[in-house]
């Protein structure tokens, strides 16, 4: 039996002016490796496309505005597009693909859990694109687990030296945070994944002001980051233009946050950021779906077969019918076993 191609939603607002080779040769790479690539220049196209078709990934620009569109004319980003794919499907593998994006749509893309983002102008970002497809697909889909919620704990705390947030105020922050009691154990990055052995905390913290992507601290960041979800891990650095490189490698390793240090009150958001991951602590979190959207896809529905084909539900079956349906299960008959 033919497998099913993967199907890939491909969003770009430079689709349509055929001179953007960047695109191209994205597109063309991943229809090379067998991928069934659909094209759209609108975000509204590409959201109503989230609910017309099943995707297995999403790739999207960030800088939409070249091409008028509902979503565009309100200012709209392609960040908007993966807020609200979120929101409708925590599990959705959404990855950016950009060369505009900025500080703090790095920061957004990291805080609504996008599976990765790649800067689209690299000598080799079409092979990092197709990499990070195949990563996705390798990654077995989240399933929706509720969290434990915790509200008191031990929190680990790791603040470099160079950290703009310092060590004496983000412990200060956490620990007199109301809605929350949380006590802070500090301790260098090195030995963070030793001391993540022992499961005893609510939460992970590493503040730095630049983080070194280096082999060595890179792997120390990257097995932090996945002891997720029993803790999750917040990353904090500073949000300017020049740190572009070793933000978008945080973004890369999927930290339940990622907080710029560079903003007012970094602390305060720290603070209420442990607090989220210590509320999510073993699940997957949930945004709430935007209404507009949910109604936008009802919309779509055909409530009349939808009423025929749930139907069965208010009829009692017969022994024949029960019959038939023990015979088929204990045959391996069920066709509709999840994927």
């Amino acid at each position: 039996m033919k497998e099913d191609k993967i199907s890939i939603l491909f969003m770009d607002d430079q689709i349509s002016d055929g001179t953007a080779k960047l695109v191209e040769n994205a597109i063309a790479a991943l229809e090379d490796k067998g991928y069934l690539v659909t094209q759209t220049d609108k975000m509204s196209e590409a959201i109503d496309a989230f609910y017309q078709s099943f995707y297995d990934v999403f790739i999207l620009d960030i800088d939409m505005a070249k091409v008028k569109d509902i979503l565009s004319e309100r200012g709209e980003r392609g960040t908007r597009v993966a807020e609200i794919y979120q929101s409708l499907d925590n599990g959705a593998y959404v990855i950016m693909y950009s060369a505009a994006g900025t500080v703090d749509d790095w920061f957004f893309a990291a805080n609504h859990h996008a599976f990765g983002y790649i800067f689209k102008n690299e000598n080799n970002a079409v092979d990092k694109l197709l990499t990070m497809v195949e990563s996705a697909l390798n990654t077995p889909k989240k399933q929706i687990v509720l969290p434990r919620k915790y509200r008191e704990g031990k929190v680990l705390l790791s603040v470099s030296e160079q950290s703009p947030l310092k060590l004496d105020i983000a412990r200060s922050a956490i620990e007199s945070k109301r809605d929350g009691a949380f006590s802070v154990e500090v301790c260098p990055l090195l030995d963070v994944p030793e001391k993540l052995k022992n499961n005893e905390y609510v939460c992970v913290v590493v503040l730095d002001d630049v983080f070194d992507t280096r082999k060595k601290t890179y792997s120390i960041l990257k097995a932090i980051a996945a002891e997720q979800p029993t803790p999750h891990v917040i990353f904090g650095c500073s949000g300017v233009d020049e740190n572009m490189s070793p933000i978008l490698s945080l973004v890369n390793l999927r930290p339940f946050r990622l907080l710029n240090l560079s903003v007012p009150n970094a602390e305060t958001r720290l603070a209420d950021d442990v607090v989220r991951a210590a509320n999510w602590y073993g699940g997957n979190e949930i945004f709430k779906a935007d209404v507009e959207y949910v109604r936008r896809a009802a919309e779509d529905i055909d409530w009349d077969a939808l009423d025929d084909a749930l139907a069965y539900e208010d009829e009692p079956f017969d022994e024949a019918q029960m019959d038939e349906m023990n015979d088929s299960n204990s045959t391996g008959g069920n066709t509709n076993e999840s994927a």
